[in-house]
């Protein structure tokens, strides 16, 4: 639990402080601003940069090896794969059933499409690498998703406070409800296989649909669809992890 606890210092104290950097700044969040672009990519990259840092001070570099290797795509399988992909799109599409409202597509700037390479390579080493499966040995999938999704979310804190950045526009009950369930998302895809590369691939799609996909005006349904999708995923999690145990049970 210790190594958790200085994971999460370091994450928190890597990333915010660029972050914040850029709020005292008052530079809104663009990729044309470089000073801007630049406090904004070096703060994403705390959670892995922080998770290879403890690695190393614990197990030196073969710690930081197995971590890397984490995210070998021979770690992905399809079915995987489609769940990550499907996951945001799927649960958008149920939300817009229930108001009987169409979905519309939003451009995005392919910057952004693109930049997501860097948004999941500088987290996921560390939020789903690192900081999961240590919760995961000594608490169950409740406990972990609730640890992880107030992590996670806490370390976004200070990009709320940057003008046009996707925090600052949203509203703070649908970014957590989304933190909420994508952590429970993401720990139903870590069950029995741990890989790293399954939650880029999550992470990445997800970002993208949120953005591309919206339905108008249906802000509290789409938080309400959040919500009942990480239950629903905490309930599957807990499910699926108590059938590997008795399979594996002597």
């Amino acid at each position: 639990m210790s190594e958790a606890v200085e994971f999460a210092a370091a994450a928190t104290a890597l990333s915010w402080a660029p972050h914040l950097a850029l709020v005292a700044s008052g530079r809104p969040y663009t990729l044309d601003d470089r000073r801007s672009a630049i406090l904004y990519g070096v703060g994403l990259a705390g959670p892995s940069v922080a998770a290879f840092a403890v690695e190393g001070r614990r197990r030196g570099t073969q710690g930081q090896r197995e971590l890397l290797r984490c995210a070998d795509p021979h770690t992905l399988t399809a079915l995987r794969v489609a769940a990550a992909v499907a996951a945001q799109p799927v649960l958008t599409w149920g939300a817009a059933r229930v108001a009987r409202k169409r979905i519309s597509l939003q451009p995005i700037d392919p910057a952004i499409v693109l930049g997501q390479i860097w948004v999941v390579a500088g987290e996921e080493f560390g939020w789903r690498g690192f900081l999961a499966p240590r919760l995961r040995r000594r608490f169950s999938p409740s406990i972990t998703i609730a640890i992880t999704a107030a992590a996670w979310g806490a370390w976004h804190l200070p990009m709320f406070f940057v003008k046009g950045s996707p925090q600052q526009t949203d509203r703070p009950s649908r970014f957590a409800a989304a933190i909420f369930a994508w952590s429970a998302i993401h720990h139903l895809l870590q069950v029995g296989r741990p890989s790293v590369a399954t939650a880029m691939v999550f992470h990445a799609a997800a970002n993208i649909s949120a953005n591309v996909l919206h339905i108008e005006d249906e802000a509290g349904l789409q938080t309400l669809a959040y919500v009942a999708t990480g239950i629903a995923s905490i309930v599957a999690a807990e499910l699926a992890e108590r059938q590997r145990d008795i399979a594996e049970a002597p």
